[in-house]
């Protein structure tokens, strides 16, 4: 017979596998999307129930603490992140593959919430809302922000 020359051969291979309801979710992750969105509707309520509360301190006082609006960016940016990832798992269930661009920032904004509020909380402990009430004088604020995004 014909001889095969020695060496070595790089190939591709893909694998598509679906369920038995045409889903591409294995066992494991077969409930994340439903979990996903009950994730969702709770921080919805929360959202709501923030955003009514604020509203209501404003019209009472005519301003909100900056905490208080740097908190609210936080939330919306967590939302934004789970809405982002949830679109990402619908596109998975029908391709198998979802969307890169959802998913990297679905973690973007994930991560930037959570840098913000780790550098809040430090602030925070370190006295700022007791000796600050407007947000002009945070200069020192960006070496911890940094700080912390280089830990994160």
């Amino acid at each position: 017979g014909a001889q095969l020359p020695n060496g070595t051969f790089a190939f591709e291979v893909e694998f598509d596998a679906r369920q038995p309801d045409g889903s591409h979710f294995s066992v494991e992750s077969a409930w994340s999307q439903q979990s996903s969105w009950v994730t969702l509707s709770v921080c919805s309520a929360v959202l709501w129930a923030c955003w009514r509360k604020m509203c209501r301190f404003w019209t009472g006082t005519g301003a909100l603490h900056p905490v208080i609006w740097t908190l609210a960016a936080v939330v919306l940016s967590q939302y934004s992140a789970q809405v982002l990832h949830i679109c990402h798992l619908a596109i998975y269930r029908r391709d198998g593959q979802g969307s890169v661009t959802l998913e990297v920032l679905a973690g973007a904004f994930g991560t930037m919430g959570q840098l913000v509020e780790t550098t809040l909380l430090i602030l925070i402990g370190s006295g700022y809302t007791l000796t600050r009430t407007k947000l002009g004088d945070l200069g020192f604020s960006l070496p911890i922000l940094g700080a912390v995004a280089l830990v994160h």
